[in-house]
């Protein structure tokens, strides 16, 4: 009797297949150096997919740069390339250092500010000559 029902499990169970649901899991992993946060910080990813980060540098910094698992950056958006093992990023905000601009007004009043706190260009208007 045990190898009859031996054999029927046998047999039910040759008539199940094994079907493999996605392929093997990688990890993206990240270092950041400097102020700012990078989303997510990590994750896993199927093999041959694509991870997406974006970098957001502190009030006061910069996005100097992103490297690793052959990504390219778009803005503060970060594509790596097909993922085929594990792999880690490395992102590095620095101090905006913006140069320092100066400006005296007419009236003897300078003006110094950072020059990337300016958003429009300044114009300078020579004045009217008085007739």
């Amino acid at each position: 009797m045990r190898v009859l029902t031996l054999l029927g499990v046998s047999f039910l169970l040759s008539a199940c297949a094994v079907e493999k649901i996605g392929g093997a899991e990688f990890v993206v992993s990240s270092i950041v150096a400097g102020e700012g946060e990078l989303s997510p910080r990590s994750m896993s990813v199927t093999d041959g997919e694509r991870a997406t980060f974006v970098a957001t540098p502190a009030s006061g910094w910069v996005l100097e740069s992103i490297t690793g698992c052959n990504g390219t950056l778009d803005g503060n958006t970060y594509e790596t390339a097909r993922i085929r093992a594990d792999c880690t990023i490395r992102v590095t905000f620095v101090e905006d250092g913006g140069a320092i601009m100066t400006f005296l007004l007419p009236d003897g009043t300078v003006i110094s500010t950072n020059a990337s706190t300016i958003e429009r260009p300044f114009r300078h208007q020579p004045p009217t000559p008085d007739r």
